[in-house]
């Protein structure tokens, strides 16, 4: 109980502190530290040892390696004007180095890697630059839940890789190395931009050979991310219950019953409210009320990201602060007056 209370309490000082000054509140063994400014971060990662936790307040932060198995939490992936909150927003290079960790509600404009290590989660945030999974000899499996990328999102390592994604958004997916192995990848309740295989490319040219194979698409929108008419879904690939964008992308044969439980539109005005194929910070990617209940996928839930057991929810899982005033003087006793509102976290 009492670490518990103390995580809260870290969470309510890190969300406490304003936008100008970061704040990174370290979480050891019962005791809590606090850090400030820009490099919070990485100087709470050099204190922290394996199962703490860091919280981070709004604002910008500097990236780091991680080489520990810790768990980040931040203020959230997109700006909350209700609340008045930033996101907590991390502006240079991050690389994860070692297994289970968990990295929650940050925004990432720079490249994040997570190297050849199990059982990496990255949760509820956005990545704009180029988020790339690499792996080594053993077999390992990251996670990623509830997020969007905008950058390039490139899966290396031959066969030893198993990525997991879940109620996501990516701009480029691509898995197949060089020399023709892929590692594999499990997608669910998704919207996802595929590099797809072109049958009009120079074989020779070794980018050709950069695209989705020996992957698995459930509940999905699909979509060429080169937008190219001629690119279709290889066939070592499995696809079910969803949606493709671009009459082309099932031409060929692939996994899965692709006249039972897929189905193919024109256009992205046919099924979004908004997303026209091009992302923005504030896109929602939310379906039409006809494309709601005419894409359903293998639980009778929408296909895209709202649908599924773990629905699309930008905001954190971290309590917001919505009010928060201490006393400037202790009492005789000892004692120090606070007031703190809370909204639960969602």
């Amino acid at each position: 109980m009492k670490k518990i209370l103390l995580l809260f309490a870290a969470m309510l000082v890190a969300m406490a502190a304003t936008a100008q000054t970061p704040t990174a509140t370290l979480l050891h063994d019962g005791d809590v530290k606090c850090f400030y400014g820009k490099e919070a971060l990485v100087n709470a990662v050099a204190e922290a040892e394996n199962g703490d936790n860091i919280t981070l307040s709004s604002g910008l932060f500097s990236g780091t390696t991680i080489d520990k198995a810790i768990t980040v939490k931040g203020a959230g992936m997109n700006p909350d004007t209700i609340n008045g909150i930033i996101p907590t927003t991390i502006n240079s290079d991050m690389t994860i180095n070692t297994s289970d960790v968990t990295v929650e509600g940050i925004y990432i404009t720079a490249r994040l890697t997570l190297n050849h290590f199990n059982n990496i989660k990255i949760i509820k945030s956005t990545i704009t630059g180029w988020f790339i999974c690499s792996a080594g000899e053993e077999h390992i499996s990251q996670y990623l839940l509830n997020c969007k990328s905008s950058g390039e999102t490139y899966i290396d390592g031959g066969s030893y890789m198993d990525l997991f994604i879940e109620n996501s958004y990516i701009r480029l997916l691509r898995n197949t190395f060089y020399d023709g192995t892929a590692s594999h990848i499990e997608a669910s309740n998704s919207v996802i931009g595929l590099a797809l295989k072109n049958y009009g490319q120079n074989p020779s040219n070794v980018y050709s050979n950069t695209y989705i194979r020996n992957s698995s698409f459930t509940n999905c929108f699909l979509f060429p991310a080169s937008g190219s008419v001629w690119d279709y879904i290889e066939p070592s690939n499995s696809v079910f219950y969803c949606v493709g964008l671009g009459n082309n992308i099932f031409s060929q044969a692939i996994g899965g019953s692709v006249e039972n439980t897929n189905a193919t539109v024109e256009n992205f005005s046919d099924v979004f409210k908004t997303f026209d194929g091009n992302f923005n910070d504030n896109e929602t990617f939310e379906l039409t009320s006809a494309a709601q209940t005419a894409y359903l996928g293998d639980d009778g839930t929408q296909v895209g990201i709202y649908g599924g057991s773990m629905p699309f929810d930008p905001k954190p899982n971290n309590p917001y602060i919505t009010k928060l005033n201490v006393a400037e003087k202790s009492t005789p006793q000892g004692t120090l007056s606070v007031d703190i509102q809370v909204q639960p976290a969602q």
